[in-house]
């Protein structure tokens, strides 16, 4: 595995759904995220996917720490913040990926986290890079330079954000993906995702009732 993206929930990675009542942890992944990962995937990346309000939903003690200690450690650590209720979430998958890998980077992007990107940065060390706005390009040279042999250089990456010499470093955003990037992403496969299968099933019924969602915007992660 090149590359791992984590779904995280609203609440901390130990919460146990089946002891106490809990908000709707939002287990709908960003749809542009779907698209992120196939076109990583495309690019010749191995790529796998944890929806961890899924994983809490089907396994009330699964543990997330423990998890990561079976899976070799990946280059790259994906975590979508695209909703505000999952900042607190987020981190805390951050912190636990940081805490099993620590040499591994972390990336988050997507509306929340490109509106807070450099009070991210600044207050939390466990997370490494910020996509801000559309992530496409941004993505591809990202794990060419974290997962493979390219020289590209990381103030080379339009739209990143990243700690260097302490201090937050924002490349200029000059990446917008056009009509023919959004045209080639795949929306539909899923079958890089833990539990795939229970994830759709999970798209039609909810959490004990029928409900389809259906995506019709992009937007950001």
């Amino acid at each position: 595995m090149d590359i791992l993206y984590i779904h995280p929930a609203k609440q901390e990675v130990e919460a146990r759904y089946d002891k106490f009542a809990a908000c709707p942890p939002y287990p709908f992944i960003p749809v542009g995220v779907i698209g992120f990962v196939n076109l990583l995937r495309a690019e010749g990346w191995q790529v796998a996917g944890l929806n961890l309000p899924l994983e809490l939903a089907l396994e009330p003690a699964f543990d997330l720490h423990a998890w990561l200690r079976t899976q070799a450690a990946a280059k790259l650590v994906l975590i979508d913040l695209h909703w505000y209720e999952h900042c607190f979430g987020a981190l805390a998958v951050a912190r636990a990926v940081k805490a099993v890998w620590p040499q591994t980077p972390v990336v988050i992007g997507g509306l929340t986290a490109s509106n807070f990107a450099e009070e991210i940065l600044a207050n939390f060390p466990v997370v490494d890079f910020i996509v801000r706005g559309d992530a496409e390009t941004p993505l591809k040279l990202l794990a060419a330079t974290c997962c493979g042999d390219s020289t590209v250089a990381l103030d080379d990456v339009p739209n990143l954000l990243y700690r260097q010499a302490d201090k937050v470093t924002q490349n200029p955003r000059s990446y917008f993906a056009n009509a023919a990037d959004l045209d080639t992403l795949d929306f539909v496969t899923t079958d890089w995702l833990h539990h795939h299968r229970s994830y759709a099933a999970l798209q039609h019924y909810g959490q004990g009732r029928i409900d389809l969602h259906h995506p019709t915007r992009l937007g950001h992660w």
